[in-house]
């Protein structure tokens, strides 16, 4: 029988301790690699914080209606109440450093005006046109608001007359001028006012409210066509304000 050599027998087995040790700290490695890309897949899915887009604005409220509204803290404004006899409204404007104007008339009272047919067909008055139309929702307002942007123009040529403006409208179901802001998209009545109704309004209570933004037709923001001017960093602002609107 052979004999058995005792130090090639320790080198075996001190390299069979050195494989398993290899392939114990391998199965580590892989083990710690697939869990930390799991920790990493998972922490990757956590939605990002919303961000609050009137952070820092200031806040109107009216004693009238109920009505709430958020605009720029660095806007000036006039607004106040003012009483006739047994008639209140909530009247001025917010005027942006630049010179842009949103105006609040709360609670309107003695709108009139707008063309007669005759008017119209002889160039007598303004061509309103619809840049756009958009369902808008106020909370605590009636069904069928919408947001609109419009320019004035002559008639029948469409020349920009440089007022253009921005601001909310309830439609009245049978009223040709708001069907045509809304489906045709043009209006001859001048002046079109953007007013909008709380919930259950009537015209003769205090649930409607007349708000729009405009920078004054003097001013050369007013001469771009509509497409730049209502890119203009504080129209995006008039549609936030617009937008923050409700009744509480």
């Amino acid at each position: 029988m052979k004999k058995i050599n005792q130090t090639g027998l320790a080198v075996l087995e001190g390299l069979l301790v050195v494989v398993a040790i290899f392939a114990i700290g391998t199965a580590a490695y892989f083990a710690y690699q697939n869990h930390g890309a799991k920790t990493v897949t998972s922490e990757s899915k956590v939605p990002a914080a919303k961000t609050d887009p009137y952070k820092g604005w200031a806040t109107y409220k009216s004693t009238i209606n109920g009505l709430s509204f958020r605009y720029p803290a660095n806007w000036s404004s006039d607004i106040k109440l003012e009483v006739q006899d047994t008639w209140k409204t909530d009247t001025g404007k917010l005027t942006a450093p630049d010179g842009f104007e949103f105006y609040v008339y709360n609670n309107p009272s003695g709108i009139g005006g707008g063309c007669s047919m005759e008017e119209q067909e002889d160039d007598g008055c303004p061509y309103v046109e619809t840049y756009s139309a958009a369902p808008a929702t106020v909370s605590g307002g009636s069904a069928d608001t919408y947001l609109i942007k419009y320019y004035l123009a002559t008639y029948p040529s469409r020349r920009d007359l440089g007022q253009k403006t921005i601001g909310l409208y309830t439609l009245y179901k049978g009223d040709y001028d708001v069907d045509a802001f809304v489906k045709i998209k043009e209006i001859r009545s001048f002046p079109p006012y953007l007013i909008f109704n709380k919930k259950g309004a009537k015209d003769d209570d205090t649930g409607r409210v007349w708000a729009y933004g405009a920078y004054p037709q003097t001013f050369t923001q007013s001469k771009l066509p509509a497409d730049k001017y209502y890119a203009l960093p504080n129209l995006i602002m008039a549609e936030q304000i617009l937008k923050s609107m409700k009744f509480e």
